[in-house]
């Protein structure tokens, strides 16, 4: 870790050495109505490095470009001088992904790009997976997962077009399922049920593109029902019971 770091310090001690004669501030740079950004006092497509920095005298960021759009590193730092960002562009459009970076230096996100399709990966503090994504065109298509620190799944979610579809699963972390449903363009379509760490159904729901409908019931841990909830078409309660953990009605109420 310490190499790769000395390795990207030195990396970008070079380019920055080499770039200052073509070093520009915002306020020595403005964009025109057609996206191009200019230097303000030749009125001229920029052709090099803008760098914008903290109040202390830290640099906050570093924007390399050719004739006036992104072309090259998009760097960004920590107050504390330390790398936040690294992207890359390419004609003004972002080229292979990037790099964010906890403030200690370890990764903190990443996407890689492969065409039509990117994958997010993001990290705990620690440096474990905390969650990957699939994209299709930065929208979220594919299964979502995320994962406890000690690299067990914790949920996963699939997506098409940016909106949750299909099986959904959640899990406790002794692997045993926590949450299952169904969904259908972000809404749950059917069962929604949970379990304890022991595997005791706790919970059963039942929704229409998300909308309350059917029968609903909740347990007690040692299997006794705890409520049950009847729901009417248009998704109102029709009927709802409560029970002891011993089995005796304790509330009970009814629209009929």
């Amino acid at each position: 870790m310490e190499k790769t770091l000395r390795s990207i310090s030195i990396l970008f001690s070079i380019l920055f050495a080499t770039a200052c004669s073509h070093s520009y501030t915002p306020d020595d740079v403005s964009e025109t109505n057609n996206g191009i950004t200019i230097i303000k006092s030749t009125q001229s497509p920029l052709n090099g490095y803008v760098r914008s920095y903290y109040e202390n005298g830290k640099q906050q960021s570093v924007k390399e470009y050719k004739n006036g759009v992104l072309n090259g590193y998009y760097l960004r730092f920590y107050p504390s001088g330390a790398l936040s960002l690294k992207t890359t562009y390419k004609e003004g459009q972002p080229l292979g992904g990037y790099i964010q970076y906890f403030e200690n230096g370890t990764i903190k996100a990443k996407r890689i790009d492969s065409a039509d399709r990117q994958t997010i990966y993001r990290y705990y503090k620690e440096g474990s997976l905390f969650m990957k994504q699939e994209l299709k065109n930065f929208l979220l298509n594919g299964m979502s997962i995320q994962y406890y620190k000690d690299g067990k799944i914790f949920v996963q979610t699939p997506y098409q077009n940016d909106k949750k579809n299909g099986h959904f699963i959640m899990y406790h972390k002794n692997g045993k399922i926590n949450a299952e449903a169904i969904f259908i363009n972000d809404s749950i379509d059917g069962p929604l049920k949970t379990w304890d760490e022991k595997g005791q159904l706790l919970t059963e729901e039942y929704y229409k593109r998300g909308k309350y409908t059917g029968t609903w019931k909740y347990y007690y841990s040692n299997g006794n029902i705890k409520a049950h909830i009847v729901f009417n078409d248009n998704g109102t309660v029709k009927e709802k019971i409560e029970f002891s953990e011993d089995g005796k009605i304790i509330d009970k109420f009814s629209t009929n």
